[in-house]
Order: C-alpha cells, then structure tokens, then sequence
C-alpha cells in the first residue's frame, strides 16, 4: 500500500483529530515493504518511533501499528521483529500469505478488518488467525454481527494468553480496499490497550549516524503527521 493513498483512504485522520492522536504514515521502499527479508524496514520503523517519541513526547506505551494489504502483512511481521513496541495491532484487507506466518514470542491484542468480496485475502485470515490462536492458546471464537459505516460485519472474537484480545471484523460486500469503518474499529480496539500491561521487551536498534540512511532514504518529516 502507498503512505499518501492510505491517509486519503483509511479515515485515521478524521478519527484523530476527533480522538487526540498523531498518525504517522511512513512510506516503504520502492513504494511498498519487504515482508519476506524485513530488517532494514523494521529498523526503519523503529527509528521513525523513537524520533516521534522524542520530538512529540508520545507516550511509549500507546504505540499502535496498522497496514492495508502488504501493509497488512508487514503489520503481522513487525510485531514479531518489534516485539514490545506496539500495543495492539491491526492488519486491514492482508494476512501473511504462506503457511508459515512468522509470530511474536508472546501475544499482542489483534484485530483484523476484511471483505467478504475479497475472498483470497479472507482465507488467509482465516489461516493466520488460526495459527496465531493455536500459538497463544486462545479460547474458541465467538461469532456475532455488528453494524458499521460499510454495512453489516461478521465479528469473531476470542481471548488470547495473557487476556489479550484477538477480533475479527469481516465485512459483507466490501472487496479489497480501506473500510470507511477502519478509523472507528480500530481506535475502538487501540484505545483498550498500553504496553504497561505486559512485560516490555523491546528489540534494540542503534542510529550508527546522525542521518542513518533508512531515515534519508524514507524521508522522514513533520509532515508525515496529521
């Protein structure tokens, strides 16, 4: 996914400024990211954290990571290769496309948003959901529906080790794209959780250089936030 379509498309924006949030949209290399070798990503990411921390003075606790499609998955692949920097995560029309979806050491709260429409993308979900529930022995899933800005979603939620949370939005008629309902669901999920909650376990990631060159390279700028 692109950083400028998604800030068009998800509705974070709109749910921040009525939340009292900062977005960041930081954009991958080559105008995507590497899920399947994700080092320099990764330490891309984790410095655009540590830079917002320290020019805004976030709260290191209330870190949140969403992507759309290959966002999505790298979405699922940070938060093992970031284990203890996200509160909660949320991969939005994307799962990890292999059979071997790689997981972080302990749970993290998860929520996914899908499209009945997008069919291959649904199933897998459905498979990564089903190895994230089997490593962290999460309870059976509960089905329901709720009504959102897209129309009637199926929700499936289950608890997780550690009474972390894991839900599952699959929304009828919507095919692959951004929700009009992604702002709502998620900051509905996000706001639930801080890392305080967990032992913090954060992996290291030294700036070797005052201009490291994953931050040149990105184009890290105030203007990433809305």
């Amino acid at each position: 996914s692109n950083a400028s379509l998604d800030r068009t498309a998800s509705g974070l924006s709109d749910t921040a400024d009525k939340e009292g949030f900062i977005v960041v949209y930081p954009q991958g290399r080559h105008a995507g990211w590497n899920v399947t070798h994700p080092e320099s990503d990764a330490r891309f990411v984790a410095a655009v954290i540590d830079e917002v921390e320290r020019t805004w003075h976030t709260d290191p606790g209330r870190v949140y990571l969403t992507g759309f499609s290959v966002g999505a998955a790298m979405t699922y692949r940070l938060a093992a290769e970031l284990l203890g920097r996200f509160a909660a995560i949320a991969p939005i029309g994307g799962a990890w496309p292999g059979p071997d979806l790689p997981l972080p050491t302990t749970a993290v709260p998860l929520v996914a948003l899908t499209g009945s429409k997008d069919s291959g993308v649904e199933r897998n979900t459905a498979a990564a959901l089903q190895q994230w529930r089997e490593r962290f022995d999460c309870t059976p899933f509960d089905t329901g529906t709720r009504e959102t800005a897209d129309g009637t979603a199926g929700v499936s939620t289950s608890t997780c080790a550690g009474g972390t949370d894991l839900r599952w939005y699959s929304i009828e008629g919507l095919a692959h794209s951004w929700p009009q309902s992604a702002g709502e669901l998620v900051w509905e999920f996000f706001d639930i959780y801080t890392t305080a909650y967990r032992a913090r376990q954060v992996t290291p990631f030294t700036l070797e250089m005052s201009n490291p060159p994953w931050l040149a390279s990105h184009e890290l700028r105030p203007g990433w936030l809305r």
